[in-house]
């Protein structure tokens, strides 16, 4: 939650120039005097309109903030920005919503670190599928230290960044590093339902047509049904490209063709697609 009050702006110039380990002199430059500058910092003198806009440029500062005493920065920053932002993540772009929050926003309110939550969870989404784990990873904390910062309810967000971090930390493995308890406990609420199916392997709530598949094919290779789970997991490898498989069940299909091809005792393929698991786990830690 911010802490940010408003104050005079003089306050306002002095801290700003404080921050930015500038002298009074330094920050006056050509066009205003030292003694001039000393009075606009203590509030014995009014600066004009122009004024204030050269400080404003020099101090990196939205004019708006210096022009009224009632406005925080943050406050200033989401009459400017928040539209900005707004209409990034509506457009998918998080990187460039995060973009500006980290320029402009070091002190976030409520408002501005739920979005932040938001937008790094699906940014950290979109990181696990391509199977840029390390990008992920840190996304993903990043964006646990931003649900702590809002009074907003972020269950739901929680949930999702639990089920990223089970991949990042361990994804050859995910399942053993969920709660899954935790998580269905809020599935009226929390997001990426799927994956959560996904990774518990309920085949009856997955709802992806390619997400279930692929549970539907390890389950042919639990039964032993080796020749129809090959057929099943060979069917989804072809489509790789079509259907945009991501990195991450790409992932999970070459290690249960490794194990069908194994268990067929075909071990030529089944070191071929070891091969290509082992290259994309070096992949996922670059």
């Amino acid at each position: 939650m911010g802490t940010e009050q408003p104050m005079p702006i003089s306050q306002k110039i002095r801290n700003a120039r404080i921050a930015r380990s500038l002298t009074q002199g330094e920050l006056a430059g050509d066009k205003i005097t030292r003694n001039m500058m000393c009075r606009i910092e203590t509030g014995t003198a009014t600066p004009s309109r122009a004024t204030l806009a050269y400080l404003a440029d020099r101090l990196d500062l939205p004019l708006l903030y210096l022009l009224d005493d009632s406005v925080t920065l943050t406050e200033c920053y989401k009459k400017l920005y928040l539209p900005l932002i707004h209409r990034a993540c509506k457009a998918g772009n998080e990187e460039e919503a995060l973009r500006i929050i980290r320029r402009y926003f070091k002190e976030s309110d409520d408002e501005i670190a739920l979005i932040a939550a938001t937008a790094l969870t699906s940014l950290a989404k979109k990181k696990v599928y391509d199977g840029n784990l390390d990008s992920a990873d840190k996304l993903v904390r990043e964006a646990f230290a931003f649900t702590e910062r809002t009074v907003y309810p972020t269950e739901h967000l929680r949930a999702s960044l639990a089920l990223l971090a089970a991949i990042t930390t361990n994804v050859q493995s995910p399942r053993y590093e969920m709660n899954e308890d935790a998580y269905a406990s809020l599935r009226d609420t929390a997001t990426m339902q799927p994956l959560f199916a996904y990774l518990t392997e309920d085949t009856s709530s997955c709802r992806d047509p390619i997400l279930s598949e692929h549970l539907k094919a390890r389950e042919k290779l639990r039964s032993r049904d080796y020749k129809g789970a090959l057929a099943a997991l060979e069917s989804l490898e072809e489509r790789r490209m079509s259907d945009h498989l991501s990195a991450f069940v790409l992932f999970r299909i070459y290690t249960d063709l490794e194990s069908c091809h194994r268990e067929m005792g075909d071990y030529q393929n089944a070191y071929r697609y070891a091969n290509k698991r082992i290259s994309m786990l070096a992949a996922f830690k670059s």
